[in-house]
């Protein structure tokens, strides 16, 4: 049970180790099928005690933005005790995507989000430094 801490894999130690020494995490997760991944589940699930008060921004992508994920990730993140960033990031690549299943122009996207991007990247920053002063 992560609630214990009590973790016998090694690579769950590492993954523990790695969310510990770090000062905040940027959680990236598709939408599929209005829902995020089971790797995103799990990679919150494994650990418990890590994730208390830990810095936190959210993005999620789909065809609509991931916005049905994001909001359900929200849930579990905020009972796990992220802190986490209040602006939203969705990014939507309905019609982003090339006869060969690629991006047709990943930086076309990223230009488009920029302002939404530095904003939830300056709150990010900000929840790091409030964490620091305590």
């Amino acid at each position: 049970m992560p609630a214990l801490g009590k973790y016998e894999h090694e690579h769950t130690k590492r993954w523990s180790e790695q969310v510990a020494g770090s000062s905040a995490v940027v959680i990236l997760t598709p939408e599929y099928n209005w829902g995020y991944p089971a790797s995103v589940k799990n990679a919150v699930d494994y650990l418990y005690k890590e994730w208390k008060d830990k810095p936190a921004l959210l993005i999620s992508y789909g065809g609509g933005g991931g916005k049905r994920c994001y909001e359900q990730l929200l849930q579990v993140l905020g009972r796990v005790g992220m802190q986490l960033a209040e602006t939203r990031v969705n990014i939507a690549l309905r019609d982003a995507y090339g006869d060969d299943d690629r991006l047709k122009d990943a930086a076309a996207i990223v230009d488009r989000e920029s302002d939404v991007l530095i904003k939830a990247w300056q709150e990010l920053q900000a929840l790091i430094a409030n964490k620091d002063e305590l």
